[in-house]
């Protein structure tokens, strides 16, 4: 091909004139002009050599269908000596309080590490409530209402006719509420006076519920609905029989009966929609968040499912919502799971054990009470694929020790060359590294000249 031999003769003037860069593209356009090249032959991929540990971490991704791992740490942790009776509080400055069977209240300050303890007359009825100023307030079996202090001491304490029958509750205007056995609703101010009162019914009642606009709700297992605290609220409710769960939200009361979840406004009143395939309220701020036999469903204001996620939920699993929307769930597997309305975020093992309840913080500890008298603060550490060491549930760092400064040694030697002795001051071989050395070496006073 005479044509071709003198494009390879073109080729050096063209590299010549043109920037070096360019004359490997000239010649190439112009073999393809001539015919020498196939027209649209595909460049050959380059294929590069995956790394074990890109191998590593596409494993472990297909195995877990895309959700990133992550594991717990555990921060600190504390054991009540006793089972507890009743999920951990949380006060306003991260403290936590506790209390278990034998009728004991532990008071953790945010570290975990003790800050004081209470004697009550028996065990702890329910969750104890800690006002902002960083009163607590516990009920005891079986007729015992107590206020304490923030430094533990006790300020009052009252005895509950027909016995208390609920966990005490807060409302916007900080009195505390509890139900009694007798069918009645009672209300305490922060000083120990009675403010509040309703009846019921000699039913078994639900709540007490604190509403945003002040004041709480009850409900009885048969139905009819009661706000006692807040005047403004007048209007008669009654919700499907039987009841079996009360919560309320910014603006609503949600009641979980035999047709389902039913919203209620406040303080009209009125019922606004009803779900019949609701079986546990998650969340009811900042979203409202419930469970069905599937696993997790956000609904709207109007009640429409929005979003869900397929997730093994039992009816007693502790729930901790977060301020953005995101749930923390303890699952089945026993795993620590956070999702959102997109799915799945994070998975982690959790410690062994009944969990009683999840509470995160915003300096991002969750305390998690255990049944067997445990409290630990856990920290979930996201986006880290676990290993075999980084799996486990307990990552704690252990405290380094302190060596104590060896005094130096004295050693009297004698000098075999005058036959006079030197006193050698030397240290011990461990803060030399195994070799004993010299500091400094003078004449021995008897020896000397």
């Amino acid at each position: 091909m005479p044509f071709i031999e003198q494009a390879f003769k073109w080729g050096m003037p063209i590299g010549r004139h043109l920037p070096q860069r360019f004359a490997p593209s000239a010649l190439a356009g112009l073999l393809l002009a001539c015919g020498a090249l196939p027209h649209g032959a595909p460049a050959a991929p380059v294929e590069r050599p995956v790394t074990e540990l890109e191998q590593v971490l596409r494993e472990a991704k297909a195995r877990s269908g895309g959700v990133r791992h992550a594991f717990v740490a555990v921060s600190w942790s504390y054991r009540a000596g006793a089972p507890l009776s009743a999920p951990a509080a949380l006060g306003a400055d991260g403290g936590v309080i506790v209390g278990s069977v034998d009728g004991y209240l532990h008071a953790l300050r945010p570290d975990g590490s003790f800050r004081w303890g209470y004697t009550l007359r028996g065990p702890l009825t329910g969750r104890a409530a800690v006002a902002p100023n960083g009163q607590v307030f516990a009920a005891a079996d079986p007729n015992g209402l107590y206020a304490l202090d923030p430094d533990g001491t006790l300020a009052w304490v009252s005895s509950v006719v027909g016995g208390i029958t609920s966990a005490p509750i807060l409302d916007r205007e900080a009195r505390v509420w509890v139900t009694t056995g007798q069918g009645t609703l009672l209300g305490f101010s922060s000083r120990g006076g009675i403010v509040g009162y309703a009846r019921v019914g000699n039913e078994r009642m639900l709540g007490p519920a604190a509403l945003a606009g002040g004041g709480v709700a009850i409900a009885s297992v048969n139905g009819p609905l009661k706000v006692a605290g807040n005047r403004a609220f007048s209007a008669r409710m009654v919700a499907p029989a039987p009841v079996v769960e009360l919560d309320s939200g910014p603006d609503a009361l949600f009641v979980l009966g035999g047709e389902g979840l039913s919203r209620f406004d406040t303080p009209e009143g009125e019922e606004r929609w009803s779900r019949g395939d609701v079986a546990r309220i998650a969340c009811s701020e900042p979203a409202l968040v419930v469970v069905d036999e599937r696993g997790l469903g956000w609904l709207s204001p109007r009640g429409e499912l929005v979003a869900h996620v397929d997730v093994a939920l039992g009816p007693h699993r502790p729930v901790a919502c977060l301020p953005d929307g995101e749930l923390l769930v303890a699952d089945d597997a026993g795993n620590l799971v956070r999702l959102g309305p997109k799915g799945v975020k994070a998975r982690a093992k959790l410690p062994e054990g009944r969990l009683l309840s999840l509470d995160p913080r915003s300096d991002g500890i969750i305390v998690a009470a255990y049944r067997d008298g445990r409290v630990l603060g856990l920290r979930l550490i996201d986006g880290a694929w676990p290993s075999k060491t980084s799996s486990i549930a307990s990552v704690r760092r252990r405290p380094r020790r302190r060596r104590r400064a060896l005094p130096w040694r004295s050693v009297a030697t004698c000098s075999p060359r005058c036959g006079e002795k030197w006193l050698k001051f030397s240290i011990s071989p461990r803060r030399s590294r195994g070799r004993p050395r010299t500091r400094a070496a003078r004449p021995y006073p008897s020896c000397a000249k």
